[in-house]
């Protein structure tokens, strides 16, 4: 079946120094292929922004292709598009790597109703695919719990009865700034908004499995019929450590309780 690395996060923004060693550790850590979330940058409509995110990004996307959902941030400005050649029209688009099959969403600037051309073409892609595992990538999350407003409704409205009628097993967003995992009817979704923008506080909710306030990225590895999940905080440490095998319920094991609104030191 074969086997895949790759690493998801996002909202990136403005703390130059937490994303330059988050990209270091990424690119250390060896990924095929990089999900970003969103947010890459402050205001994607100043060059000045995008010429510090490549700098910082350069040697990590020497090695491993970057495929970026469009975030806030971004605001829609012609320079994302025109920096970055994805596939399909840029703003949705979805490709395969290994066993999986990932799409790749804009819930932001795009309308996600049943009625919309996103929707029709995310029904139609998900049904269409073959591979066993499916992925999806997206800013605003359908699951998260926080005193920041997260922008979950009409997400978890449209998107999340598709994942559950094609069989997604695992979504990743961002725009809130911290680490959460949610699973709900089959569906494993986590939160990796932790890539360098300043951290927002986390609660834990009726589906919450992990919460936690910190600088991360997320490091996944699939391999024949299992896929595991570990976060990898600034310090190298794990956290949030998952598994989920193919024809089988997501993994309900808690983790271990962790400091949930601490934020961590940031680096000198």
């Amino acid at each position: 079946m074969g086997s895949i690395a790759f690493v998801a996060w996002g909202d990136n923004r403005t703390n130059h120094p937490i994303h330059r060693r988050l990209a270091g550790m990424v690119k250390d850590s060896g990924p095929d292929f990089v999900l970003n979330v969103g947010d890459l940058v402050e205001d994607g409509t100043r060059m000045g922004d995008w010429d510090a995110f490549f700098d910082i990004e350069r040697e990590l996307m020497a090695n491993s292709p970057v495929y970026p959902a469009i975030g806030n941030h971004e605001l829609n400005s012609p320079l994302y598009f025109s920096l970055f050649a994805l596939p399909g029209n840029e703003r949705w688009y979805s490709f395969d790597s290994g066993p999986a099959h990932f799409v790749v969403l804009d819930v932001v600037f795009s309308r996600l109703d049943a009625a919309s051309e996103q929707y029709a073409w995310l029904d139609r892609d998900l049904r269409e695919s073959t591979r066993p595992w499916k992925i999806a990538t997206f800013h605003y999350p359908a699951y998260a719990y926080s005193p920041f407003r997260s922008n979950v409704e009409a997400v978890r409205a449209n998107l999340a009865p598709l994942f559950e009628k094609y069989g997604v097993q695992l979504a990743f967003s961002g725009h809130n700034h911290h680490y959460q995992r949610n699973v709900v009817n089959g569906v494993t979704y986590v939160v990796t908004g932790g890539g360098g923008a300043p951290l927002h506080p986390v609660a834990r909710g009726p589906s919450t499995l992990y919460a936690e306030m910190t600088y991360h990225f997320t490091k996944v590895s699939i391999k024949g019929n299992v896929l595991t999940s570990v976060g990898v905080r600034l310090d190298g440490s794990e956290f949030d450590l998952f598994a989920l095998t193919l024809g089988s319920a997501p993994d309900g094991q808690q983790a271990p309780p962790t400091p949930a609104v601490t934020a961590p030191a940031a680096p000198r």
